[in-house]
């Protein structure tokens, strides 16, 4: 039993006509809802702001920014506003228990604010009554804590027309902030709530935490990729968003600010493939696969949510909040009460990249462990009540029947030395622990194929070799536990593998003469990221074709783990400096490969030992940077290079040559553009800054950072130079 009580949808009921005065659809919209109710799931029916047309309403962009049109203006838009949900809901009545009004106003149309969005609800919501009178209303579900719409639009007085306050966490980043999006934010609504009188309003979080696309492994499902890919571009791992879900709930329970919370999950029920893919909550089955990322398999998070309403329920009482005085610290502790079990729970847990070993007093003989699962690890015991656990990202649920709770001061028997493991498949890596003690203990491996467990040597020093699978994971993971004589643990914790590509290649420019600056190279630095295994293949540069013709495929042979080899690939003498657009890959007999697409900067800025007088004219001896430039349309990239292969005559059509020098006191350019023709678009623009760069121009990016890649970065200055 998964324990979930809701599902919160965004369908868009594409009406689109009216019979006998009412909005009906083609659509068969009521298959999907009834699929929730025979789930046993109660229903929360988003109502996204429409786009209006005098006629009718139609579906719109994500975030609900319409296109063309506008929302509801005035007092009649608003009433037909009104009266088209008053039918979606009469159609959909019997499926939906909740009807939340707006989604992410404050996104989707920020320069309507809070005023207009509150004279829209108030009549809504009452037509929603009208139309189901079990249903509730909710709203106005900004994201995050916006003050400037939400004072506006409870002055309207529409807080009186809900029956519940929502709102969102706008973190999609893979990792739960928990004092600042768990408490903090929660808190504040609550005393915005109490400043207007209402202060018993319960309080729902409707989207929390991470999205399915997050989930996705790119090029794996559906071609989807995750909307937000900075902290796990390849998608979220599995067993990290179980992680996750377990922090949220424990966090949202633990504060007891909020009264329910909503992961957010991004699907369609009615499509079958996408229901296989939802995480699990739906269709779970046991199945075992060699992938755990494709959509075949049971969900870890599923597992994870079934432990967590274990042993998190709607009768557990909150008693204590670890970190709650220390919150930057990012190690959390969450002490319940359950009475459905009769123990007290404690949820030991931190966020993302933090490890700590803390010992806490809960004063009873014994306690029992269990994993992120729900899968029960042991006992362990205790004399003076006081024990000693690793806490990680990795959650443990501890229960007994404490008798008190409090962190102390006690050496831990056993340290965690090393216990995240990098590799590349079918490669050999090796975990360490440390026994502080005098007391034999045994070392136990849960879910990984372990090679050597020897135990605890005589200086306490356990090294534990383990084998990464075939399998096209990322990450694997196991358990360590270290046990007494009696078989009690002493030492839980996470033990995991890091699966690396197993090779990599790094590109830089190379002077191939300490006394010329026009000989220049490309080294190509090739690295094995395995321990233990050798590695055979090559690597060749593909394009530009000017360097590619002159390069052989370089191949490397038995090349040992941790161990690189490096290649010079020629170019041809290299008079002005340019960035070379890349494009190579490297093959390995096993079958990897990869490509590379490298802009390679062969462009320098030299010490201004003479400051070169801004006169316009380049003197002899004035400027002693080398020069860049191109003189050739096949080295051009970027959005003019379709023209210029087209319509380029040669050098005296268009070419440049630059140079650039600093000093402790400035930056010095010095440009030489031919050009036939000049055109500067800006003049003919309202906006001359942003349309000086589509003609004829300079672009010049500075940035204080000290390694930057302008292809993957915005933080830098921009100066345009333009000609009138």
């Amino acid at each position: 039993k998964i324990g979930i009580g809701w599902v919160r949808t965004g369908e868009f009921v594409g009406f689109s006509r009216m019979e006998n005065g009412d909005y009906v659809s083609d659509a068969d919209y009521d298959e999907k809802f009834k699929n929730y109710k025979e789930k046993g799931l109660k229903v929360q029916w988003e109502i996204r702001p429409q786009l209006y047309d005098d006629n009718h309403y139609l579906k719109i962009s994500r975030y609900g920014v319409p296109y063309g049109g506008t929302l509801p203006r005035n007092a009649s838009e608003i009433r037909h506003f009104a009266d088209y949900h008053e039918d979606i809901v009469r159609w959909l009545g019997p499926y939906v228990d909740d009807v939340e009004i707006f989604n992410e106003p404050d996104l989707a149309n920020p320069q309507v604010g809070g005023k207009q969005w509150g004279l829209i609800t108030i009549p809504t919501a009452s037509a929603l009554r009208k139309a189901a009178p079990h249903v509730t209303v909710s709203g106005p579900t900004a994201a995050d804590e916006i003050q400037f719409l939400r004072e506006p639009f409870a002055d309207t007085g529409a807080l009186d027309s809900l029956d519940t306050y929502t709102y969102h966490v706008y973190d999609w980043s893979g990792d739960f902030d928990v004092w600042n999006i768990g408490y903090v934010l929660a808190q504040n609504i609550r005393n915005f709530l109490k400043s207007y009188g209402k202060d018993d309003m319960p309080i729902w979080c409707t989207e929390t935490g991470f999205i399915q696309q997050d989930m996705r492994q790119p090029g794996k499902q559906s071609g989807k990729k995750s909307w937000y890919s900075g902290t796990y571009p390849d998608g979220m791992p599995r067993h990290v968003a179980a992680r996750l879900a377990t922090l949220e709930t424990a966090t949202f329970a633990g504060f007891d600010v909020v009264d329910k919370w909503f992961w957010h999950v991004a699907m369609d029920f009615g499509d079958a493939t996408e229901r296989e893919d939802s995480f699990g909550i739906f269709n779970t089955h046991l199945e075992t696969s060699t992938h755990d990322y494709t959509p075949y398999t049971a969900k870890p998070i599923a597992v994870a949510i079934a432990a967590t309403n274990h042993f998190i329920t709607e009768n557990t009482v909150s008693k204590n909040v670890y970190g709650r005085d220390n919150p930057t610290e990012g190690v959390w502790g969450f002490h319940f009460y359950n009475p459905d079990i009769e123990k007290d729970v404690f949820v030991l847990q931190t966020q993302e990249g933090i490890e700590a070993q803390k010992a806490f007093y809960l004063g009873c003989p014994e306690v029992d462990i269990y994993d992120l699962y729900g899968n029960h690890m042991g006992k362990m015991k205790s004399d003076d009540g006081i024990y000693n656990f690793y806490a990680s990202q990795e959650a443990y649920y501890i229960t007994g029947n404490f008798t008190g709770f409090a962190e102390v001061e006690k050496a831990p028997a056993v340290s965690p030395v090393k216990l995240i493991c990098e590799g590349v498949r079918s490669d050999t890596v090796t975990a360490v622990l440390q026994n502080n003690t005098e007391n034999n203990y045994t070392i136990e491996i849960d879910k990984l194929d372990t090679l050597v467990n020897n135990g605890f040597d005589s200086k306490g020093v356990a090294n534990i070799s383990f084998k990464l699978p075939e399998w096209d994971y990322k990450r694997v993971y196991g358990t360590v536990k270290v046990k007494d004589a009696d078989g009690s643990l002493v030492f839980i914790a996470p033990l995991e593998g890091e699966i690396k590509d197993p090779v990599s290649v790094t590109w830089e420019p190379v002077r191939l003469s300490d006394n010329s600056d026009t000989r220049w190279g490309i080294k190509a630095t090739v690295k094995n990221h395995a321990q233990v295994v050798s590695i055979d293949g090559e690597v060749e540069i593909e394009a530009p074709s000017f360097v590619a013709d002159i390069n052989n495929v370089r191949r490397f042979e038995n090349l040992k783990g941790d161990k690189s080899i490096t290649y010079i690939f020629k170019l041809d003498e290299m008079i002005e400096k340019e960035f070379i657009d890349l494009e190579a890959t490297v093959r390995l007999d096993s079958g990897y490969k990869k490509k590379y697409t490298e802009s390679i900067d062969f462009t320098t800025a030299k010490y201004a030992y003479t400051k070169p007088v801004i006169d316009g004219v380049q003197s002899p001896g004035e400027w002693n940077s080398s020069k860049i430039g191109v003189k050739n349309p096949n080295k051009f990239s970027g959005q003019s290079k379709g023209l210029i292969d087209k319509q380029w005559s040669g050098p005296e059509d268009f070419s440049y040559s630059m140079q650039l020098m600093w000093d402790e006191e400035y930056f010095y350019f010095s440009g030489v553009v031919v050009d036939d023709i000049q055109y500067n678009a800006a003049s003919k623009a309202a906006e001359k800054e942003w349309a000086l760069w589509q003609g004829d121009s300079i672009q010049i990016a500075m940035s204080d950072e000290e390694e930057i890649n302008s292809m993957l970065t915005s933080s830098f200055a921009e100066i345009g130079l333009g000609i009138e």
